[in-house]
């Protein structure tokens, strides 16, 4: 028996220099030949990096089994809960990897491990430092400018993970991932995604004549629903009972919950789908997915995320050049404005965590900083009385 490496590199490099021709996703015969690798190296006691080339490893990492619900799932299939971020993560560590290759003759002239053909394995702390420093420099991000810092510690933390997988594999003898600078995120460093009442429903307004964009919206708008949980929605996920609609979906992490669907809301589903002559009767049978295109085809969670971002463009209201927002406002806007209606409605930020499907209830804080620190200022106390 003999093992293979899926994407075998020599020790002049050559092959890596195609990097943008690495696919953001594997198909299931590459998927099975990985696995069968790894089988092999256990069997037969081969050290890992005479099996895996780095390559490899970055697929590796990004197909890991973490729990018992990953072993249920079509690692291949679009469709599937975690193919949005596996691609996330492996673009970004193609993206890390093809860096150490531009720069393989500064590295291999920095270090005497010059006889690995691995650059991961010859890497060292001074060189991700340097890669950091370059990361905060480069002109990388929206219109040519630096990455913002919510980029950076987005980007930081798949790097990490990353670096600790291949220690705790033995692909690299170092804990390289405990070399990294932590970019600590805060609220003055957030991205300014509130959105009022008043602005949100001009959008609903623009778009109440066209159903395919107005139910995409309003769906968002009073659901809390993020545009990947949307676009992966069937129909057969949704009920009723007694208090109304409810529509089953699997979040981030493979958390399942469920969200509550308006009964006017429910009714525009119901009439785009009888547009587009889909069933309409609630049916645990029926795979179609909740929200087709024009086309007849389901949204990719990216698909779906840059459809909302155009539609509410194209309305060209006035609000949206407010000097306080960079860039686009996207769907992730509609999940700020869900807590913060929430929050005024009178629920506890433990319930809108809950409903949003959010690890953290820190997330849910951030969501709620700006109307928390408004609605607890002494000014609110001078509302009423008397002036000078």
């Amino acid at each position: 028996m003999e093992f293979q490496s899926l994407f075998p590199i020599n020790k002049n490099y050559d092959v890596i220099e195609k990097i943008n021709e690495y696919p953001l996703s594997l198909t299931n015969e590459q998927i099975q030949m990985l696995d069968r690798t790894q089988e092999f190296i256990e069997k037969y006691k081969v050290e890992i990096h005479e099996a895996f080339s780095d390559i490899d490893m970055i697929y590796r990492f990004a197909y890991q089994k973490k729990e018992i619900g990953d072993l249920y799932e079509n690692d291949n299939a679009s469709g599937s809960k975690n193919h949005q971020t596996r691609k996330t993560y492996i673009r970004e560590l193609l993206s890390f990897y093809n860096h150490l290759v531009e720069n393989k003759g500064i590295l291999l002239e920095d270090t005497f491990r010059t006889e690995s053909p691995s650059i991961l394995r010859i890497i060292e702390p001074r060189h991700l430092l340097n890669y950091q420093k370059w990361l905060i420099s480069a002109p990388l991000g929206r219109n040519g400018q630096p990455y913002k810092k919510t980029t950076i510690a987005k980007k930081s933390v798949v790097l990490k993970g990353f670096l600790k997988y291949l220690y705790e594999q033995k692909y690299i003898e170092h804990p390289l991932h405990y070399s990294l600078v932590s970019a600590n995120v805060t609220l003055n460093d957030l991205p300014n995604r509130d959105i009022t009442y008043e602005e949100v429903k001009q959008i609903l307004d623009f778009y109440k004549t066209a159903p395919l964009h107005y139910t995409i919206l309003i769906t968002l708008a009073t659901s809390g629903l993020r545009a990947a949980e949307l676009a992966t929605a069937k129909w057969k996920d949704l009920s009723k009972d007694h208090s109304g609609y409810w529509l089953k979906i699997m979040g981030k992490g493979r958390k399942e919950r469920e969200v509550y669907i308006l009964e006017y809301v429910f009714d525009a589903i119901v009439q785009l789908r009888k547009r587009k002559g889909l069933e309409t009767e609630l049916n645990t049978l029926d795979d179609s997915y909740l929200i087709l295109t024009s086309k007849m085809k389901p949204y990719s969670p990216n698909h779906l995320s840059k459809f909302v971002s155009e539609m509410i463009s194209r309305t060209k209201l006035p609000f949206l050049h407010h000097h306080t927002r960079n860039g686009k406002i996207s769907a992730h806007f509609f999940r700020h404005w869900y807590a913060i209606h929430s929050r005024e409605n009178g629920a506890d930020i433990y319930s809108i965590s809950t409903s949003l499907g959010h690890e953290s209830i820190k997330t849910t804080q951030i969501y709620l900083a700006k109307h928390e620190k408004r609605d607890t200022n002494v000014g609110l106390l001078w509302k009423n009385k008397s002036t000078f």
